[in-house]
């Protein structure tokens, strides 16, 4: 989002979040459902429409009594294909050319959630209203994290003013606000001089480096602080989100790593990709590669990301090799194990900053050929 917009953005936000509790309690949800649609017709008309069409359309296709499973399928198929043809519009647009509507990537997938549970049969009884202040809950809007309906729907009824969770929420707020301004705009970008545009693979191997490196720091505080802004201020509104990072560059093995970085995206990729590729392949190989290469695929429809989501599916697997050698490290004496977990940080650290250096050289060595 443009960084002129992010104020009045914060004021709407914090109006919402006054109206939400101080108007009666039946008519808390429709503020909230009402404040996000309000905050798209805003900034994305377009993208109010699309969402406002798919919620309707999915909760009817849910609400299927015959042929659910069928109606399910081809909606998710269509909400695929709708997605990936703009996405790709978008990377061809120029001018006023096709442009993916905002918030899309994200609705997308908490859409495809509902569908899925509900064909399993695993929600609770619900109205539209319910699901439409799920899709529409302004904080989530435009970066997520992808919460989940049946913890909304806890949330929805043990909704209660609290000045814990609403102190806390401040604080995430500040603490994103913080990551973004200080640590992303000004050390990363004014201080450390990085830019988006700088050729990743200009001048030498260490200015390569330090370009990957400062790539990823700025990728993580940057969203890692939208996310605890949206955390910070869907508390503040009385609803729990789910975390999106956890330290990620603290972790010991790409496994680990995924199981810290964007958690909400690669929880989903493993509940509603990998988990029912693995029950019909019985390969985690196929499984795993499935799952990145749908992660990679949802940033772009590029070669770019084909190949980092290969890349990633790559070190899964040779990890995954690796992972019956834990119980003997964990007999070593106390200074090998240590001095082994360092390295092993330092290792998983340098695969994921060289991912997009690695995938953007063989990129052009292809494209070469």
């Amino acid at each position: 989002m443009n960084e002129g917009l992010l104020l009045p953005a914060f004021a709407w936000l914090c109006a919402i979040t006054a109206l939400a509790w101080l108007v009666p309690a039946r008519w808390q949800p429709l503020v909230v459902g009402l404040g996000g649609g309000g905050l798209l017709a805003w900034y994305a008309p377009a993208s109010l429409a699309v969402l406002g069409a798919g919620t309707v359309v999915s909760f009817s296709v849910a609400r299927l009594t015959r042929l659910r499973s069928v109606g399910v399928s081809l909606t998710i198929a269509g909400l695929a294909a709708a997605y990936a043809a703009l996405l790709w519009g978008s990377r061809q647009a120029s001018g006023l050319s096709l442009i993916l509507p905002l918030g899309m990537a994200y609705y997308v997938l908490r859409t495809v959630h509902y569908l899925v549970e509900a064909n399993l049969g695993r929600l609770r009884p619900h109205s539209l209203a319910d699901y439409a202040t799920y899709q529409f809950l302004p904080s989530a809007l435009f970066f997520g994290p992808i919460h989940r309906f049946d913890e909304f729907q806890r949330d929805l009824a043990r909704r209660r003013w609290d000045n814990a969770v609403f102190s806390r929420g401040l604080g995430r707020i500040l603490a994103g606000a913080g990551k973004i301004v200080v640590i992303g705009n000004f050390i990363l970008v004014e201080r450390l001089g990085y830019s988006a545009q700088t050729d990743p693979l200009g001048g030498g191997a260490l200015d390569i480096y330090r370009h990957g490196l400062l790539s990823w720091a700025n990728l993580y505080f940057q969203f890692s602080g939208y996310s605890d802004i949206g955390i910070g201020f869907a508390a503040l509104m009385g609803f729990r989100l789910r975390e999106n990072f956890d330290w990620p560059f603290l972790a010991r093995n790409i496994g680990d790593f995924w199981r810290r970085w964007h958690i909400s995206l690669s929880t989903w990729c493993r509940d509603y990709v990998y988990a029912p590729a693995m029950a019909r392949t019985r390969s985690h190989l196929l499984a795993i590669t499935a799952s990145m290469l749908v992660l990679g695929l949802w940033h772009a429809i590029s070669l770019h990301y084909l190949l980092w989501g290969l890349y990633h599916a790559l070190g899964l697997s040779i990890w995954r090799r690796f992972t019956a050698l834990a119980p003997a490290m964990g007999r070593l004496p106390a200074p090998i194990r240590h001095t082994w977990t360092a390295f092993a940080v330092f290792l998983t650290l340098n695969f994921v900053v060289l991912s997009f250096t690695v995938t953007t050289l063989v990129e052009r060595l292809i494209e070469r050929i």
